[in-house]
């Protein structure tokens, strides 16, 4: 289809009409004496240190909303949502490598961080699942 990954290049498929998507706040979690240690414990002070980063989240949620807008799940995705997600994923990426260089450290230590808090089940991890979920094309479309 037209304006669908894969489809006909150039073509673009008219943003659907639809109900208004919720948008989920991005709230933090407030410091506690227990707050997570090690990188997790420092991406969270480093979101809380830098409003501006959950705010532009905010904002380009509120822009992009519309290119999904009445998608039902198995739809077939348009070239404008995949061109979406992709304009999300720079951003995040700016921003991790933003914190990585601010606490000196790599992908792959913030990654094995992650990895340990869930399988320790660590109870700080649900709000990291829900963060990554968003990150994948499918759970950012849906």
């Amino acid at each position: 289809a037209p304006g669908a990954v894969g489809g006909a290049a150039g073509a673009a498929a008219p943003a659907r009409p639809g109900p208004a998507m919720a948008l989920e706040p991005l709230p933090l979690p407030a410091p506690t004496p227990h707050s997570q240690p090690g990188l997790p414990g420092a991406f969270m002070t480093y979101l809380a240190a830098n409003p501006a980063i959950l705010q532009e989240i905010r904002d380009f949620q509120q822009q992009h909303r519309l290119f999904f807008c009445g998608t039902q799940p198995g739809d077939e995705h348009t070239l404008e949502q995949w061109q979406s997600h992709q304009t999300f994923m720079a951003m995040v990426e700016r921003h991790l490598h933003g914190f990585l260089a601010a606490v000196e450290a790599t992908e792959e230590d913030f990654t094995d961080a992650l990895l340990q808090m869930k399988s320790g089940q660590d109870p700080h991890w649900r709000a990291f699942d829900l963060l990554l979920s968003k990150v994948d094309f499918e759970g950012f479309a849906g």
